[in-house]
């Protein structure tokens, strides 16, 4: 994975790039499988939908 940043100036705006496979490393209940490979991480909100991971409802505005 490679972020690049859009405007900004100076040396904090430099591309960063991300070596490793993350998709591995993600939990049993995340990932995405396709052929039997995880392909993706889904974040906690979609997996499980439940306001303590989406910060939804009464977690919504902490």
């Amino acid at each position: 994975m490679t972020i690049i940043p859009s405007g900004g100036t100076g040396d904090k705006c430099k591309e960063v790039t991300c070596v490793s496979d993350l998709n591995q490393k993600c939990p049993k209940d995340l990932q995405m499988v396709d052929n039997g490979k995880v392909v993706g991480c889904k974040s906690a909100c979609v997996a499980f939908n439940k306001p303590e991971y989406c910060c939804s409802g009464e977690l919504g505005n902490t």
